[in-house]
């Protein structure tokens, strides 16, 4: 009942934040949770090598890896990410560490459908099963997704998308549906502040996170943040930490 109502909620807030505003939604602040699943389209080549601890009862997982984008042609971004895991199963076991499964997605974005101050994209992924089954990985994800950015004023700025991924569950896929929402909230002209709310709802999954994007030249910027989880589920991490750098190349 509680994940019917949040997702309600959710439905509304996206609805809702449709309304003409101001402009300014390709921002150079990048989304964290919603990095692969935004409506923004990178002029150049971006780089976010970084790490991100996350744990439950059922153990943790540490990754250190990289994500990035660029724009293929036009208004079209491709996607990538990979990540060295260790994995550390709570009573289960020794730790395991390999390579995780490589994500290759893409989005194309829309602008001036409505309001030249509200950019929409639609996009989707599927992840290589190259990692190993013993850190949870060689699975073949795929999933599509439709995302919006809202600029409101002086920076401020309304994130939200929502999709369905087909899971690989070792056997067959399940169907999830995904929504996010957030926003980039610009306290100065170097630091942001980037609160974001993620659900699944198979596996149960939901996931608050706040985050701070500085930057600390033109074309690099420190990010990081915590999230705590608001479900029980299997996947969702009772808490994670997360830091990266973003390099404009």
């Amino acid at each position: 009942m509680r994940k019917v109502i949040v997702l309600a909620a959710l439905s509304v807030f996206l609805t809702g934040s449709l309304l003409p505003a101001q402009s300014a939604v390709d921002g150079d602040v990048k989304l964290f949770q919603g990095f692969f699943k935004d409506a923004t389209v990178t002029s150049s080549f971006i780089l976010d090598p970084g790490l991100n601890y996350q744990t439950n009862d059922n153990g943790s997982i540490f990754d250190l890896g990289a994500r990035g984008g660029f724009r293929l042609f036009n208004n079209f971004e491709m996607n990538f990410g990979v990540n060295f895991r260790t994995l550390d199963p709570e009573g289960e076991g020794d730790s395991e560490t390999g390579l995780s499964d490589i994500w290759l997605g893409g989005r194309y974005q829309f602008r001036n459908l409505f309001s030249a101050k509200t950019a929409f994209s639609a996009g989707g992924y599927i992840t290589l099963p190259t990692g190993g089954e013993e850190i949870g990985q060689d699975l073949t994800h795929i999933g599509g997704f439709v995302a919006f950015r809202h600029a409101i004023n002086k920076g401020f700025t309304l994130t939200g998308s929502t999709g369905i991924d087909f899971l690989d569950n070792g056997n067959d896929h399940d169907a999830s549906l995904y929504l996010s929402v957030g926003s980039i909230f610009p306290v100065n002209s170097r630091l942001s502040i980037v609160p974001e709310l993620a659900m699944m709802t198979d596996p149960d999954y939901m996931l608050l996170t706040g985050a701070l994007d500085y930057k600390l030249r033109s074309k690099i910027r420190l990010r990081g943040g915590i999230g705590v989880g608001l479900d029980d589920g299997y996947f969702c991490p009772d808490f994670s930490a997360f830091a990266s750098f973003l390099f404009v190349l």
